[in-house]
């Protein structure tokens, strides 16, 4: 789970160099699903051809969440800072279980507004400019969208794709995904690739594709076999501090107080969300009564 948090932050990166280099967002998500379920087609070929129907609605469905939470994480971040980029999408976490108290009624313990204020406080630091004063970008904007759509993507997976095979149901989202990200790059009528994007944007968009997402969803999957989903996520969250410090220590962005303040108070309520702040009592509890 580090390995993919790690390699998600430096997703961060890969996504700048491309933009940098002049490939337009639909451009890069056409690629990198394309790639990714190329990549994946020759091991689930047989699941695919035989697969029930109600897992092709199931991963339509998440391909459709899926496929619209990159774009606006991709474009969002054509207009603002990686490390703003990273932070702001970890807040998903937070949004998750908002989400499951809407649409499955669960009760949300007290410390969940707690964590949620926390959480905006900590954006409002994170976009806090010293010559414009507190103010959310339309790019910020644009990625605590992307935010809520991975966090629905999250929920709906949760309680939709309960029995069907892990592996069958990403390589239907990268299919799907790469459908309509390639309706969207035939509307919107983006160049094909040429010489001027460059090998270093080139790569760029192979290394989403290929580790991004292929990988990381692979290991992502094996992973969450062996631990609970609380500790996963706990791990998953240092994804927004590895994409900013990826982009200091390359000179992509400078280092400021109110990214360091705004992004550690972000990251600090993420992993708080899956700390239960009530066991050592109940422990207690237990040795009383014992």
């Amino acid at each position: 789970m580090l390995l993919v948090a790690l390699i998600w932050g430096s997703g961060f990166i890969a996504t700048e160099y491309a933009l940098r280099a002049g490939f337009p967002t639909p451009l890069i998500m056409t690629a990198r699903f394309w790639i990714a379920a190329l990549v994946m087609l020759p091991f689930y070929w047989r699941k695919l051809r035989t697969a029930p129907r109600r897992a092709v609605l199931v991963g339509a469905g998440a391909g459709v969440l899926l496929c619209g939470a990159f774009f606006a994480q991709t474009y969002g971040q054509s207009g603002t800072s990686v490390s703003n980029s990273a932070f702001l999408t970890a807040t998903n976490v937070v949004m998750v279980p908002f989400l499951m108290r809407l649409f499955a009624r669960t009760r949300l313990p007290l410390k969940m507004y707690v964590l949620a204020a926390g959480t905006l406080a900590g954006i409002g630091v994170l976009t806090l400019r010293l010559d414009g004063g507190l103010a959310i970008a339309r790019s910020d904007w644009i990625v605590l969208l992307c935010a809520f759509l991975f966090a629905l993507h999250i929920v709906y997976l949760g309680t939709a794709a309960r029995g069907l095979d892990a592996g069958l149901l990403t390589l239907l989202q990268m299919l799907v995904s790469a459908l309509l990200s390639t309706v969207v790059l035939l509307c919107v009528g983006a160049d094909a690739p040429r010489a001027a994007y460059g090998l270093p944007g080139l790569l760029s968009v192979l290394y989403l594709a290929v580790f991004s997402t292929c990988l990381c969803f692979f290991l992502q999957t094996a992973a969450q076999q062996w631990m609970s989903a609380a500790k996963a996520a706990i791990l998953l969250s240092t994804e927004g501090l590895c994409g900013s410090a990826f982009s200091i220590v390359l000179g992509l962005e400078p280092c400021t107080w109110n990214k360091v303040a705004g992004g550690l108070m972000i990251v600090a309520c993420v992993v708080l969300t899956e700390v239960d702040f009530s066991r050592p009592y109940r422990a207690r509890k237990r040795r009383g009564a014992s």
